[in-house]
């Protein structure tokens, strides 16, 4: 297949990014874990497995910690669970496995998924837990996936480069977060109603789309950390 050209595309594609974890973040990490950031390792993919394939020969932790671990995200109840069994502590052990349970859905949802507790937050409030690199990529870090956004900018106007627009949101939690983008999407759609001119309404309506893609992200991971 043909490799898309930054020249083939126009405005409202999408575009993938992938980027890498900031160095504080993984060097937080690497203090969680208690490993040696040089330490080279290989890392295999179960056969059977979906998702992002593990690097093809010996990397350094540090280097898998950077772009291949997403150490901002909210863990799930599987991850909670998966921790639970690398406590040293008994007490650390039963709050993690309550929080992975039925029966502690709802503080769950309070001290993880609204607060957006991030899975680095909870390795430190469980100071017992160290799980193997093995277990650490295998059962609680989600691999780092790429984001998309569309494309804002013209190749008549930019041929040698693209431009996204986002939006960067800091201390909302997911359920903030998809009342926010809603709010969003509802202004957009009303700004577009009140276009005047034909190159008004196009601008207008893209902005409806990428209020309406933001939207139902929003929901989407609200909805999938609530279920797990």
């Amino acid at each position: 297949q043909r490799q898309m050209c930054i020249r083939d595309s126009k405005t409202g594609d999408h575009v993938g990014v992938l980027a890498s974890n900031p160095d504080e973040l993984v060097d937080w990490a690497l203090e969680l874990l208690q490993v040696d950031g040089d330490q080279i390792v290989t890392l295999r993919q179960p056969k059977g497995k979906k998702g992002r394939p593990p690097p093809p020969k010996p990397v350094t932790l540090r280097g898998l910690l950077a772009n291949f671990a997403d150490l901002q995200s909210v863990p799930k109840k599987s991850a909670l669970a998966a921790l639970a069994a690398y406590a040293g502590d008994a007490a650390d052990r039963e709050r993690l496995l309550f929080l992975a349970s039925s029966a502690g859905a709802r503080e769950y949802k309070e001290w993880v998924v609204e607060a957006a507790r991030s899975l680095l937050e909870v390795l430190t409030e469980f100071a017992s837990v160290r799980p193997t690199i093995g277990g650490f990529f295998a059962s609680v870090a989600p691999p780092l996936l790429q984001r998309f956004y569309s494309i804002s900018s013209s190749p008549l106007e930019h041929p040698d480069t693209v431009h996204i627009t986002c939006a960067l949101v800091q201390g909302l939690g997911v359920g903030t977060w998809a009342a926010a983008s809603e709010a969003a999407y509802e202004a957009a759609h009303a700004a577009a109603a009140t276009a005047t001119t034909a190159a008004a309404a196009a601008a207008a309506a893209a902005a409806v789309a990428r209020a309406a893609a933001a939207r139902d992200e929003a929901k989407a991971r609200a909805a999938t950390a609530e279920e797990q």
